[in-house]
């Protein structure tokens, strides 16, 4: 049977030899079935599954017991997911259990008393179960303990009668003149004999109807208006009659039909007034006269009754204005000058000569004036600012906000001039400013006709290095261009501010330029002079104009070369970074894993460039705690696995 080499055994001698038999040790099966070797595949009540895996085994129905054990169906006829054995309800889908009203009735309970509507015979009135003898909805209640309820008795607070009678309720209906007969006389004695309609004073008195004609629940007597329905008894002017039927509702002597604002005893007519920006009540001089409602003169916020303000933007109540040219001081860049009259004006600048230049020092072809402000000239005299420029032709400035020194011109850098790649073709400045209560100031710099900058560097004292002043939508700082004009925004204390601090002056010594761009961009020159420095960044990104690129080397020149440690860290980078950086450009791969190393980098970088070294530090220490954080996590986990 097992062939050669194979002995015919037969351990079980079931007839099978053992290399064919699947339980050669039991004599009862030659294969394993449902129960294994040596366990019988009995399949009691034949439902095809051997009692050994069976949890019914008399059950043909079923193989385990489900909700109802075996020799039970696990029948669900209302298919609520409760078989019937444990449903209270089997034939209702929304019980399992009979509640107060019995299965097929919801045990609603409408007015939350706790008594289902089944049982409640007054379902919409918590207070009740039952109607009672006043219905539900009405409280079986007897004020007067007179047995009779508040809802069947005429006088519910005179316990001795249930309706008014003749002398009505709180009064005995006596025969007091034993004439068979109970009539008013009989009442008592007349309490009001000058009122015809009253033998009593009742609630409101003699001579006051106790009625409520209006219907508003409040007696004549206490109602403040008792012919119009007014339950909140509002009385703006407190007169004692109510607003409802008043005419005059606020008291201010205009009746409500032609009062403009009838609840406001301050106004009450409309007066012509003009818009007031600045609030000094002078109105704007373009303000076109409107009605507004006023008392006996105009008293509406943000109005006045003129439209003289000789400085719209700027409160001046007294309206001051030294040389009488129709500006008032507050907003005049020479209020002690009337430049209507103040004769040639020799360079065309818009700031006569005998202000620009009292003393005639100045040549025409040779000055450019800070327009627009209170500012201080070369003598002191708050006239105009006068740039001498050194080289190149003179440019015309005008800023937003008061100068706090002269403005003066100097040499464009020469490294730089020179380079291929930005060329400064116009004079650099360096001027102060004072910024505005934000902080923010604004210099717009116009060069001659035909000019294109389209860059604008910054110079750095403290390390005798530049950089570019790019300008950031975010935060609004940087230069912006458009054909002739540069237009520079500072914000004290921020990238552009030289002293680096938030002081009421923003220092900016800079050029504006074009860039020209070549093949080799790592070529550009940058703050510092030489290379662009950047090496490693700008082969990751390809180009030192890149964004991320500009906004490390702004980082570099704003913070890393102000201080000891900066200045090292830049130095070993120039000499060790330049073959890293090399060897990063050939491989593209290589140079996609830097870019995204370098972004935690880039994104601190923003930070203190955009708001400051105390939001850069927050940021760095804050990254730092998360990190160390999710570092200490991970290990954590890893020690408990183990």
């Amino acid at each position: 049977m097992c062939g050669c080499g194979v002995a015919d055994t037969d351990t079980d001698v079931d007839g099978t030899a053992d290399c064919n038999d699947g339980c050669p040790a039991d004599a009862t099966k030659i294969a394993a079935g449902q129960c294994g070797c040596g366990v019988a595949d009995t399949d009691s009540d034949g439902d095809g599954t051997a009692d050994c895996v069976d949890g019914c085994p008399a059950d043909v129905a079923k193989t385990a017991a489900g909700q109802c054990g075996c020799g039970v169906a696990d029948t669900d006829s209302d298919g609520d997911g409760t078989a019937d054995c444990v449903d209270g309800c089997p034939a209702d889908v929304a019980k399992t259990a009979a509640g107060q009203c019995g299965c097929g009735v919801a045990d609603t309970d409408s007015d939350g008393d706790g008594t289902a509507d089944c049982n409640d015979g007054c379902p919409a009135d918590a207070n009740k179960l039952a109607a009672g003898v006043c219905g539900c909805g009405v409280a079986d209640v007897d004020t007067d303990g007179d047995t009779t309820l508040d809802c069947n008795d005429g006088c519910p607070a005179d316990a001795n009668k249930t309706a008014a009678g003749v002398c009505g309720c709180g009064a005995p209906d006596l025969d007091n003149n034993q004439d068979g007969n109970v009539t008013l006389e009989d009442c008592g004695p007349d309490q009001c004999p000058n009122d015809n309609t009253k033998w009593v004073p009742g609630t409101c008195g003699c001579g006051v109807p106790d009625t409520d004609a209006d219907g508003d629940t409040l007696l004549y007597c206490n109602d403040n208006c008792p012919d119009v329905a007014n339950l909140d008894q509002t009385d703006t002017d407190g007169d004692g009659q109510g607003d409802a039927c008043d005419t005059d509702d606020d008291g201010d002597g205009t009746a409500d039909t032609s009062d403009c604002a009838p609840l406001d005893a301050t106004k009450w007519q409309n007066i012509n007034g003009y818009t007031d920006t600045d609030g000094d009540g002078y109105g704007d001089p373009t303000a076109v006269a409107a009605p507004i409602c006023s008392g006996a003169t105009l008293n509406a916020a943000g109005f006045a009754a003129n439209n003289t303000d000789n400085c719209p933007t700027n409160a001046n109540p007294g309206q001051e204005d030294a040389d009488n040219d129709g500006v008032g001081d507050v907003c005049d860049a020479y209020p002690n000058t009337d430049n209507s009259n103040l004769g040639a004006d020799s360079d065309g600048d818009g700031i006569p000569d005998n202000v620009e230049c009292p003393s005639g020092a100045c040549a025409a072809s040779g000055d450019a004036t800070v327009l627009g402000q209170t500012i201080l000239d070369s003598t002191g005299n708050p006239a105009a600012v006068e740039v001498q420029a050194t080289t190149g032709t003179v440019a015309t400035l005008k800023v937003n906000t008061a100068l706090a020194s002269k403005i003066t011109s100097v040499e464009a850098p020469t490294g730089l001039a020179s380079n291929q790649e930005v060329q400064f073709q116009w004079q650099s400045f360096d001027f102060t400013l004072t910024p505005d209560v934000a902080g923010n100031a604004t210099v717009t710099i116009t060069l001659p006709a035909g000019a294109k900058p389209d860059t604008y560097w910054k110079y750095s004292a403290g390390t005798g290095s530049w950089y570019e002043f790019k300008y950031n939508a975010n935060t609004g700082i940087g230069a912006q261009f458009n054909g002739n004009v540069v237009t520079l925004h500072f914000k004290d204390g921020a990238l552009g501010d030289e002293d680096g601090a938030v002081n009421g002056t923003i220092v900016d010594p800079g050029a504006p330029g074009v860039l020209v761009v070549t093949s080799t961009p790592t070529n550009l020159v940058s703050p510092g002079g030489g290379g662009g420095g950047c090496f490693i960044a700008t082969a990751a990104y390809g180009s030192l104009l890149e964004p991320q690129v500009v906004t490390l080397r702004q980082f570099r020149d704003r913070y890393l070369l102000h201080s000891d440690l900066g200045r090292e860290f830049v130095h070993a980078y120039y000499q060790y970074s330049p073959p890293a950086a090399d060897f990063i450009a050939q491989h593209d791969g290589l140079r996609a894993l830097v870019r995204v190393s370098l972004l935690p980098v880039v994104g601190i970088s923003s930070v203190f460039l955009s708001f400051g070294p105390v939001a850069g530090w927050g940021v760095l220490l804050l990254s730092s705690f998360l990190l160390v954080g999710g570092i200490t996590t991970v290990a954590c986990r890893g020690r408990n696995r183990k």
